[in-house]
């Protein structure tokens, strides 16, 4: 029997039902009372667990490939509820602006030392993963005045996706834009030397450690979760070429509803700037400490493969 997912008829009614998300139901989520929304969102990222077969298929691969001391039910599980996380995360994004009980309550450790990098004219590299809702903390930070520069996939970077989601992106990156004050900076369109300029100039900027990237010069070595894998070089020739202090930050929706950000910092336990493989080990190793404590957190299961060239095929 053919696989229903290579059926026309499925994979228009696939693209109808993203297309009618993105549109209709993602916005409507952003009005409803706070435990209502969480309750449906969490309904909508079962049901993108169950009808997105293919990406399915690859996070479980991917997480019996890294974590494979469990059982397949624990993967499944662990899939399941990477989905809902995901789906939280893209609800939050109506909840940037309000105030009151419906808004995002936010815990923060570590901040009066990217505060103090700043002040002093150092600058301060902030290196995160795609981990919970990182939209919440970007938000956050602008509009208590800490100007962050962000770095951004673009949008157009990911393909097949329903044509309602590329307008929802654009918004969500509009809002966090507004709030930082300052202008997104996309990868891949030549703007190393102007995130260095920054650095120099005492200003704070965000990036991901954990995009995978298509050429292997842009790589280098590092191992997580037991296996060797290449990894963005971008984050750590940034911290050598700067002179800034660098940090790793994570947040985690606790039970209760609150995001807890925890930001460390790392340039103490750096003696080598130029020394690239071993700032990039220590960065992936702050992520690998964050995905066990929490690996439903991890957005990228779905494509962790891609750090490992040869994992699959």
């Amino acid at each position: 029997m053919a696989d229903r997912t290579s059926w026309w008829p499925w994979r228009l009614l696939v693209r109808l039902a993203g297309n009618l998300d993105y549109g209709c139901l993602l916005p409507l989520l952003g009005h409803l009372r706070l435990p209502t929304a969480n309750r449906v969102a969490d309904w909508r990222g079962d049901l993108r667990y169950f009808l997105r077969r293919r990406r399915r298929e690859d996070a479980l691969r991917n997480l019996r490939m890294l974590l494979p001391d469990g059982p397949l039910s624990r993967a499944r599980r662990l899939a399941r509820q990477q989905c809902r996380v995901w789906s939280r995360d893209e609800l939050e994004t109506y909840w940037f602006c309000r105030t009151g009980p419906g808004s995002p309550r936010v815990r923060v450790s570590g901040l009066e030392a990217v505060r103090e990098a700043v002040s002093s004219g150092r600058g301060a590299l902030m290196v995160t993963g795609h981990l919970g809702c990182v939209g919440v903390f970007m938000h956050w930070l602008g509009q208590r005045g800490l100007g962050v520069n962000l770095v951004f996939l673009p949008p157009e970077d990911l393909r097949h996706m329903p044509v309602s989601w590329y307008r929802y992106a654009r918004r969500r990156i509009g809002r966090i834009e507004t709030a930082a004050g300052r202008p997104i900076l996309y990868t891949r369109r030549n703007r190393y030397f102007r995130m260095r300029r920054q650095l120099r100039r005492g200003e704070a900027l965000m990036i991901a450690v954990d995009v995978p990237q298509k050429r292997r010069k842009h790589t280098v070595e590092a191992r997580l979760l037991g296996r060797s894998g290449r990894f963005p070089i971008g984050p750590a020739r940034l911290w050598s070429d700067s002179g800034a202090s660098l940090f790793f930050w994570t947040i985690h929706q606790e039970p209760d509803g609150c995001h807890q950000v925890r930001i460390q910092e790392l340039t103490g336990q750096l003696t080598a700037r130029h020394d690239l493989q071993a700032t990039t080990q220590v960065l992936v190793g702050c992520l690998e400490q964050q995905i066990r404590r929490h690996p439903q957190d991890w957005l990228m299961w779905e494509s962790a493969h891609g750090f490992f060239p040869g994992s699959q095929d």
